[in-house]
């Protein structure tokens, strides 16, 4: 199969390879995951888990297809027998999960044709009771119709400075970055979409509609889009955004969050620009905007369909009038400049009443008073950290355990049998039940090593699993609370310093 997608498989020691064809270089198992999945280990394993899948769901559905006349009927019934069924509303491809086993939906296609929902609802209405095992449609065309089209081009080139670049490699450059929370995260860049210059420049090709995986400290994963990417890089780096002056018809509100921009003609029905991005200028009358060239903007475009659409900083700039200086405007825009200005005014008033009275409150004279409240909550969130990281290894062993328990439970009786067969007797039964035999065989061995009985109830170990995913999702919470405690704590420190050094 792998073949026919175009990939060339290569065992070479304890390493295993693949090749894409028309790719250039192989890649290594380890390289396309953190876990094992892709190694020669985990893909026996896989298979072992999808065979033993496949003859249970097969089972299942052989006994009872002959005592149902409809197909609620029959997924009803086979609901009753251990197996749950849905089927995708985009590809109406039909799914099977043996919630006892694995717990990993499979794919009526990986089954034969008989099990397909056409499959299904023809032997039903032929009472039949056979199912085509065959699969008639080509790997490749079947890879084609499942697979999810995903934007192919890096449509933004942005340049890497020593603020973002750890280190550089074979295989790409190491950055560090910030997810949208604010956390420190490092994120690799393959060398396909790195170019430098002579000078000793150095861009990235970045895709705004893409998602990147990011690595935390911890070892655990994450992801930032695209967009957010490309902002905090030339935020970081100082780019020059364009500043953009707008007149009051293309205003559709003005409040303290920022300004909302109405551009009927370009199909625009509203786009929101953050404050941090507005100037306005209460002398002037004037209010302006700064727009980065290559980060997309959103907007709900003009008539019936609200779905979001997005343009970039270059194009929004050319469709408001182009790159012009900040100058006087009518006086209903003036009016409206003068009124936000004000209501900041008392805000930023308020808001710097209450950050002295708290300062009063615990003790703080000073922006360096801050440092032991930080430096106090940096701690509890690396405390919370570990805590969470320790959980998921302990959830991931738990939900091994009653996987391999309920396995055993359930191919306990061929086994047996297995085991009480005469010798004479033993090669053919153990040729017919060979995926069962190895999926209970390779379950009591692990459970072994771990020093687990194979009497234990895997409905105590499930409740375990349930209990630590919960306990995670409390810490997250607190972890949350931590930092954005920590975060404000920050902001108070630098509003501090401010009015210190002026």
């Amino acid at each position: 199969m792998a073949q026919e997608l175009g990939i060339s498989v290569c065992q070479r020691g304890k390493y295993m390879t693949y090749l894409l064809e028309g790719a250039g270089r192989a890649i290594r198992d380890t390289s396309l995951a953190d876990t094992d999945k892709f190694t020669y280990t985990g893909l026996v394993e896989r298979l072992e888990d999808n065979a033993a899948e496949q003859l249970f769901i097969h089972e299942r559905i052989a006994k009872i297809l002959p005592n149902v006349s409809t197909f609620a009927d029959f997924a009803k019934l086979l609901q009753s027998e251990g197996v749950k069924i849905r089927v995708k509303k985009q590809s109406g491809q039909l799914l099977y999960k043996a919630a006892d086993l694995d717990g990993t939906w499979v794919s009526a296609d990986a089954l034969g044709d008989g099990f397909t929902l056409a499959g299904l609802e023809s032997a039903i209405k032929n009472k039949s009771g056979i199912l085509d095992t065959n699969h008639s449609t080509p790997i490749a065309e079947l890879y084609q119709e499942l697979t999810t089209n995903y934007p192919q081009s890096c449509d933004t080139s942005v340049r890497l400075t020593s603020r973002q670049i750890c280190s550089a490699g074979k295989r790409g450059v190491l950055l560090q970055i910030h997810d949208s929370s604010g956390n420190p995260a490092k994120l690799m860049i393959d060398n396909s979409h790195i170019h430098t210059t002579p000078d000793g420049s150095v861009s990235a090709d970045i895709g705004a509609a893409f998602s990147y995986d990011i690595t935390y400290d911890d070892g655990t994963h994450g992801t930032i889009r695209g967009t957010d990417l490309i902002r905090q890089i030339d935020e970081e780096n100082l780019t020059q955004p364009l500043i953009v002056s707008l007149t009051s018809d293309q205003i559709m509100a003005m409040s303290l969050r920022g300004v909302t921009v109405h551009l009927p003609q370009y199909g625009i029905e509203r786009l929101f620009i953050p404050e941090h991005y507005v100037q306005r200028n209460v002398e002037h009358g004037s209010c302006a905007i700064s727009l980065y060239p290559g980060w997309q903007y959103s907007y709900v475009p003009i008539g019936s369909e609200k779905t979001r659409k997005s343009i970039s900083g270059a194009e929004l700039a050319q469709s408001l009038g182009g790159v012009v200086q900040v100058g006087t405007s009518e006086s209903s825009l003036a009016l409206r400049v003068a009124n936000v200005e004000r209501r900041a005014g008392i805000a930023n008033a308020q808001e710097l009443g209450k950050l002295l009275g708290s300062m009063a409150d615990n003790g703080l004279h000073s922006a360096a008073d801050f440092d032991k409240q930080i430096s106090a909550y940096q701690r509890e969130e690396m405390k919370l950290r570990n805590e969470i990281a320790e959980l998921r290894s302990k959830s991931k062993i738990y939900a091994a355990t009653a996987h391999n328990l309920q396995a055993c439970r359930t191919y306990k009786s061929v086994w047996l049998e297995y085991t009480s067969k005469p010798l004479a007797q033993k090669d053919t039964f153990y040729k017919k039940n060979e995926a069962a035999l190895q999926t209970y065989c390779r379950a009591a061995s692990q459970l072994d090593k771990m020093g687990i009985s194979l009497g234990t109830e895997p409905e105590k170990v499930r409740q375990l699993v349930t209990e630590t995913e919960s306990r995670i999702a409390d810490l997250i919470a607190e972890l949350e609370i931590v930092r954005k405690t920590n975060q404000t704590i920050q902001e108070d420190k630098e509003k501090v310093e401010q009015i210190q050094s002026g």
